[in-house]
């Protein structure tokens, strides 16, 4: 298995935390918790997960690496955040950087996207194109 560093939001104070995701379901199979265990947490042995763990908002969370459709899910985030945009022409496709803005896409000019055009996003990590339909 491997694991890949995400990012999301704390359930208790609504800022960003990044780290490794992962979810508890209940017994009852009803109710899951979802968690990332911060980058720099103490691992030390004989720590209780308890002390480790942040609940998420799992509306919010973005794993670094994942292209995400458009049309499935656009941004949680309600405040600027600079993304990797995959817009396509009518001639051809490109990858740039761009900004969420809490509820559209803009380029660092400042000038809006038309959201027609935008394939895919994900958050500003690495560049490399969408290789999406």
């Amino acid at each position: 298995m491997r694991s890949k560093i995400c990012k999301a939001k704390r359930k208790d104070n609504k800022e960003w935390v990044e780290g490794f995701y992962f979810c508890m379901v209940h017994d009852d199979k009803r109710h899951e918790h979802h968690f990332i265990i911060p980058i720099g947490a103490d691992l030390s042995k004989g720590t209780p997960i308890e002390q480790i763990q942040v609940e998420i908002d799992i509306e919010t969370l973005v794993g670094y690496n994942e292209w995400i459709p458009c049309n499935e899910r656009l941004p949680k985030a309600n405040e600027r955040m600079k993304v990797w945009v995959t817009v396509a022409y009518p001639y051809a496709r490109h990858t740039r950087k761009a900004y969420w803005t809490g509820w559209c896409f803009e380029w660092e000019n400042g000038k809006q996207i038309n959201a027609d055009m935008v394939l895919a996003w994900k958050l500003y990590h690495a560049p490399e194109p969408w290789r999406g339909e």
